[in-house]
């Protein structure tokens, strides 16, 4: 499989590689649904809505016990850049005063009988 970065790249995917890769007018569309959060959100302001934004901006805007399922990926205490976020490896009691900053506010979005996911390593 090709994809084409511009009239002068060539990008081989790997075989196997599954990536959506929208054409300019799908990009469009698919933005214009994306909720912007700036206000507290009530169940139905998020319901079948894709939220795209840093959690430390909107964490505080989501009510409280709504997600059935929640998954997170966090930065693994790795030094690394992704996409233009640059994350440095910290000591350990620094990496827990990072996780805890946020995650229990993820914990408080979760249904009494919620899953949650959290990647790590």
């Amino acid at each position: 499989m090709t994809e084409y970065i511009n009239k002068t790249q060539i990008k081989q995917k790997a075989e196997r590689n599954r990536t959506i890769t929208l054409n300019a007018e799908e990009h469009q569309m698919y933005a214009d649904k994306l909720l912007k959060v700036n206000t507290n959100l009530s169940i139905k302001d998020i319901l079948n809505k894709t939220i795209n934004a840093d959690l430390f901006d909107i964490v505080d805007f989501l009510p409280k016990e709504f997600a059935d399922l929640i998954i997170i990926d966090p930065p693994y205490n790795l030094s690394k850049n992704y996409n233009g976020f640059k994350f440095n490896a910290m000591n350990n009691n620094n990496y827990l005063s990072y996780l805890q900053s946020w995650f229990p506010k993820i914990v408080r979005c979760l249904k009494k009988d919620g899953s949650l996911y959290i990647c790590g390593d």
